[in-house]
């Protein structure tokens, strides 16, 4: 099976609970994922302003985390006390969505506070996408909110604390941003999505159920045979020690004993301390052989601990417990199986693609294979050499510190020193951080001729980090390496070669003339 390489995307899911009226509380968790800028103090000073109307009022925000447990609003109750209708949706403040949970809220009366509000259950969300808290009727309360313009209790118009989102409607807010934070979840859990396969019972992830771990800086391997031709995700029951632990899920092929080539690797990363099912997704869905075996790999778990079965007698092990997983095995030291569960999905076969032009081996993009990278306001050029008469995408391993972000690539005539002519050009935009392969599709393939040199040219790398072969010692590079991609070079003497993939396509129509060899 062709290596394929995927980056990580959070899967949107629901979490709707509609549940009776719930006493709020004004103190919070510290997990905070999204607040104002500079935060005022919840009173009239800090936000001059409030919305008490029997209309909606909603606030945007942007998610930095793939999971929403409670929020914090700066409210005041005029009365004695007051209850009211909180909804959270998918999308903007300008057109709300889908529905995601509901609840009553119920509040005693007093001057500005924040509020501090657990969800009934918690949301998974997509980082990077727009969110929007809606309260549908305020008559009996006080949302206080920032000066957007001039209008009650403001004078003139303060500056935007919160730029990524906005408030609604403009006509109750002038558009000054409400009082609110958000906090991540403590654990979503595995309600989201139909296992192809798991553990048998399909437990919860807690200490009774899955009573042996191991944290190693060795690979962790457990086998498993899919019945499903697409791998979107897989679901792992992790013991974590501090918030947002990071760490690396890698697929392979063949058994736990014989593990085979990467096919996969993506970062997943726990909500915070404690038992919890972490979600590796992986976008595209990954191509599986219904019926082979495959490996879901930790490379290393010194910060945490995959929770396992117990296959001996030992520390938390007081009983062995029966095989939970029968048709695929750990390489745990009793032979366990550990907590895991995979979630298939359909597989985009125009995405995987053949590639035409890519690196010798075709690398994973992960630091052992790329310890240098360049990021730069001035364009980065990688030369190729296609053998296919079009270019209908192109691959780039990039390293991404904070997301979201957009980049646009070129596909120019010529060489990296002196580029031709731009051919073609795609923008991509990068939805979640951290080490992953980015695809750029160009519009109809653009026409190549096979055997003669093009540049794909990176204009702006600045919010990414275009990862590279080491062609002397620099940056995270000890010594030089092999040229990786002898037939074209970079256009930076301390790079071998930047990371890329083509993927070949056929033109509708040719649209460049035939250029002779150069020597």
């Amino acid at each position: 099976m062709p290596s394929r390489h995927r980056r990580l995307l959070a899967l949107p899911l629901l979490a709707i609970a509609l549940l009776p009226a719930s006493l709020a509380h004004s103190h919070g968790p510290i997990a905070v994922d999204q607040r104002l800028q500079q935060e005022p103090t919840c009173n009239a000073a800090g936000f001059p302003a409030a919305a008490s109307t029997a209309t909606p009022v909603l606030q945007e925000f942007v998610t930095r985390t793939d999971g929403l447990g409670s929020l914090d609003l700066c409210l005041e109750v005029p009365g004695d006390s007051a209850s009211f209708s909180l909804n959270i949706r998918q999308g903007t403040a300008a057109a709300p969505g889908t529905l995601l949970s509901s609840q009553i809220v119920t509040l005693s009366g007093s001057g500005p506070r924040w509020i501090h509000i657990d969800l009934p259950a918690a949301i998974p969300t997509n980082v990077g996408a727009r969110y929007t808290i809606e309260i549908p009727n305020s008559s009996g309360i006080r949302w206080r909110r920032l000066c957007g313009g001039p209008s009650p209790g403001c004078a003139v118009a303060g500056p935007d604390l919160y730029p990524d989102g906005v408030s609604g409607p403009s006509s109750e807010t002038q558009g000054g941003d409400f009082g609110f934070r958000t906090y991540r979840a403590q654990a979503i859990g595995f309600n989201t999505g139909v296992a192809d396969q798991k553990i048998a019972g399909d437990p919860l992830c807690r200490a009774s159920t899955f009573r042996g771990s191991a944290s190693s800086s060795a690979p962790l391997r457990q086998e498993f045979v899919p019945l499903k031709d697409g791998l979107a995700a897989v679901d792992l029951c992790i013991q974590a020690f501090d918030d947002f632990t990071a760490f690396r899920v890698r697929i392979r092929e063949g058994t736990v004993h014989d593990p085979g080539e990467v096919i996969a690797s993506v970062e997943a990363f726990s909500l915070i301390a404690g038992f919890q099912w972490v979600r590796a997704t992986f976008d595209p869905t990954v191509g599986l052989d219904p019926f082979a075996h495959y490996v879901i790999e930790l490379p290393s778990s010194v910060t945490f601990q995959w929770r396992k079965l117990c296959g001996s007698t030992g520390g938390s092990c007081t009983g062995i417990d029966p095989d939970g997983y029968t048709e695929g095995v750990s390489n745990a030291s009793d032979t366990a199986d550990f907590g895991f569960r995979t979630i298939p999905g359909e597989v985009p076969a125009h995405l995987a693609g053949t590639a035409d032009q890519t690196l010798a081996g075709d690398p994973a993009c992960e630091a052992p294979n790329f310890k240098t990278f360049v990021s730069n306001a001035n364009p980065l050029r990688q030369e190729l050499v296609p053998t296919a008469p079009g270019v209908d995408a192109v691959d780039l391993c990039l390293n991404v510190p904070k997301a979201p972000t957009e980049v646009t690539i070129n596909l120019r005539m010529g060489n990296a020193s002196i580029p031709g002519p731009i051919l073609g050009t795609a923008t991509a935009t990068i939805t979640r951080d951290g080490w992953q392969w980015v695809r750029f599709d160009l519009a109809n393939a653009t026409p190549t001729t096979p055997g003669q040199l093009f540049v794909i040219e990176l204009v702006d790398s600045t919010t990414v980090q275009w990862r590279a072969t080491c062609s002397q010692p620099v940056s995270g590079c000890t010594a030089g390496e092999a040229d990786a991609y002898p037939a074209g070079s970079p256009n930076l003497a301390a790079v071998g070669d930047f990371a890329f993939r083509t993927i070949g396509g056929i033109p509708a129509r040719r649209t460049i003339p035939f250029i002779a060899r150069q020597p």
